[in-house]
């Protein structure tokens, strides 16, 4: 019986021991849009303190990741976070990341674009025409563009994520009868893309 609870014990306490972390951390940067490695993005290996109730990461090491958006890099002591960086895209919330016993990290950036839309009424014209622009840019408000009268040629633009079906959806109203549409667009990494609108 006392050889059972000592075996017991001595399992117990291997159980409860706590898992080491590996000194080295592997991972893989993609972007979030098609899944695709980023080759050449920045690695930052940052250290978390706490400055006037603030907290801030402070940068220890960086890395490139390779052509196939893998990175290898030491860690450092104290509490230690993986983000990174790259041209052209944006960090999303859940970039950076804690390091955690586990050697494997997939670090994801959303890709930017821009969507340069031009408001063009064509049809028959009416001072009362009216139209509701849904662009969904990225960080603007949620509600619509709006373009009232008949002479209507007016641009906008504003940021998407790359690589990703962008709806464009507006409603129009001519002579009390409303139409709904909707298109959808493609904008690569970096470029602006340009959508001709008409009603």
């Amino acid at each position: 019986m006392r050889s059972f609870i000592f075996i017991a014990g001595i399992l117990l306490l291997f159980s409860c021991k706590k898992e080491e972390l590996s000194p080295v951390v592997y991972g893989l940067v993609i972007d979030k849009g098609n899944g695709l490695p980023i080759a050449g993005a920045t690695v930052l290996l940052e250290k978390s303190e706490w400055i006037e109730n603030e907290e801030v990461f402070i940068e220890m090491a960086q890395v490139t990741a390779d052509l196939h958006g893998r990175f290898e890099i030491n860690r450092s002591a104290g509490y230690e976070f993986v983000s990174s960086e790259m041209e052209f895209y944006r960090s999303i919330d859940h970039n950076r990341m804690p390091i955690s016993p586990q050697r494997d990290l997939t670090l994801e950036l959303s890709g930017q674009a821009w969507l340069q839309i031009r408001v063009l009424n064509v049809g028959e014209k009416a001072e009362d025409d009216l139209l509701l622009l849904y662009p969904r840019f990225i960080h603007t408000s949620p509600l619509p563009e709006i373009f009232n009268g008949g002479e209507i040629d007016q641009i906008v633009t504003g940021e998407v994520r790359a690589n990703e079906i962008w709806n464009i959806r507006w409603r129009s109203f001519h002579n009390g009868v409303m139409d709904y549409h909707q298109e959808q667009a493609v904008c690569e990494l970096g470029d602006t893309t340009f959508f001709l609108l008409t009603y």
